[in-house]
This record gives C-alpha cells, structure tokens and sequence, in this order.
C-alpha cells in the first residue's frame, strides 16, 4: 500500500484530500505543529520554523503533498502577517527538501500547492496560460517563491507537481461565509436562502 504524507492536512483542501485518497486505498499520514486526536490517519508532528519533522514521516513516505501554509483570509495583511503567510510556504518546503537531502530518500513524486495568486490580483481581458509571468503585487511575489520552493525538490531527481488553486468554496469554512456576510447585511430577505449554501 503506498503512502501519502500530506502537509496541511487539516485544512479545508487537506481534509477532503485525506478521505478521499484514503477511501480509495492509499496510506495517509499528515504532517501536523500540533497533536491531533484523528484515530484514522497517522499524525507525524513538525514545526517548519523550528526546523522540526519527525524523521520516520519522511522515510515512509512514497508521495508527499505539500499545502501547508498560513491562510491568507485568516486576518489582515499587516507586514507581520505578510512575512507570516511567506514564511509558513518557504520554510516548510525548506524543511522537506532539507530532509530528503539528509536521508537520500525519494518519493515517487512530490506535489505542492500554489495559487492563481500567482498573476496578481488585477484584472484583465487577456487570458493567462501558465507560461506566463508572476504578478508583480503580493499575491505574485508569494506565488513565485512558494513554487521556486518547490522547484528546489525537483532538482534532486523528484517528479515535482505544482498545482495553482483558485478560491475554495465550502459550507464547513473556507471564503465563502466571509464573502457571503455583506450580502446578508445588505439584503436581509436574502438570509434563508445564504442559509441554505453557509
């Protein structure tokens, strides 16, 4: 059975992910700063910023999908929490390139997370491939450097997948209930059927 080491498991996109492939017959483990009382998955603790992973995560691992990362909706973008939601990308994936190094070991392919944040925030007619350019805003920037952090794994012979995430919408969390709150303030008649999709 070959196993799935998911960082940022427990997010919105992780969650789902987790059942999925494991309803599907793969061996998930989640990579996680914090004990989590989950008796389905293996729980492998790290902490990026202090250069911590438990050392057998890494060694069971035949894939690793990387989407751990601060969320970007989670508070205002002060400069603190700007460095915040850079750091949480680069060092964890610093941390997993600098492991697969120390032990030579090496999963069948490794998949990272990145975001449409990648062309910027402005708006345009032009339709964009993903041959071009990063934006040349914050989103870009971070973008940019989350997927050069991945890139450094592919350079040690790791098939590399980076895939660009849109918005995620859901009813359990996500953006949807914060971009749902003007219109039931607004337009209170509107507030049985917002129920209905929150």
């Amino acid at each position: 059975m070959k196993n799935i080491l998911i960082t940022g498991g427990t997010g919105l996109i992780g969650r789902h992910l987790s059942n999925r492939l494991q309803e599907s017959g793969y061996d998930v483990s989640l990579l996680s700063r914090r004990p989590i009382n989950d008796a389905g998955f293996r729980v492998y603790k790290w902490d990026p910023d202090s250069g911590v992973i438990d050392p057998e995560a890494i060694s069971v691992a035949d894939y690793i999908i990387h989407l751990a990362g601060a969320g970007p909706g989670d508070s205002r973008w002060t400069i603190k929490r700007k460095k915040e939601i850079l750091d949480s990308r680069i060092k964890s994936a610093r941390l997993i390139l600098d492991k697969l190094k120390e032990t030579g070991k090496r999963p069948e392919a490794f998949i990272s997370a990145s975001a449409t944040g990648y062309y910027g925030s402005g708006t345009s007619e032009r339709i964009l491939a993903e041959t071009d350019d990063p934006g040349t805003d914050f989103t870009g920037e971070v973008c940019r450097r989350w997927e050069e952090a991945a890139g450094n794994i592919e350079s040690l012979g790791i098939r590399t997948v980076i895939l660009r995430t849109g918005i995620v919408l859901s009813k359990s969390s996500g953006a949807l209930q914060r971009m749902a709150l003007p219109a039931k303030f607004k337009y209170p008649d509107l507030r049985s059927a917002l129920g209905s999709l929150l």
